[in-house]
C-alpha cells in the first residue's frame, strides 16, 4: 500500500496567514509507472483546503477566519 502524502505552504495575508494544505491518497491497489509517475491501476485523489487564519496581536491566539476545501481534478505538476 502507498501511503497517503502532505505538503503545507504558509504565506502572509494583510489580516494573518494563509496555510495551503494539499493531500494525496490512494486506493488499495495502486501502483504507478516508476520512470512517469502516471498510475497503472487503481486510484489517486488530491484534496486541497485553504485556512484563512487571524492573530491577535494582543492574545497570541490563531483563529481560522475561513476555511475552504476543493477537489484537485488536475494534479498540480
Amino acid at each position: 500500500a502507498v501511503m497517503p502524502q502532505c505538503l503545507v505552504e504558509k504565506a502572509t495575508d494583510p489580516s494573518g496567514y494563509v496555510y495551503t494544505v494539499t493531500a494525496r491518497g490512494f486506493s488499495a491497489d495502486f501502483t504507478d509507472d516508476p520512470t512517469t509517475g502516471a498510475t497503472r491501476s487503481g486510484c489517486a485523489v488530491w484534496l486541497q483546503a485553504t485556512l484563512y487564519v487571524d492573530v491577535a496581536a494582543s492574545a497570541g491566539a490563531a483563529v481560522v477566519r475561513r476555511r475552504m476545501w476543493q477537489r484537485l481534478l488536475t494534479p498540480p505538476f
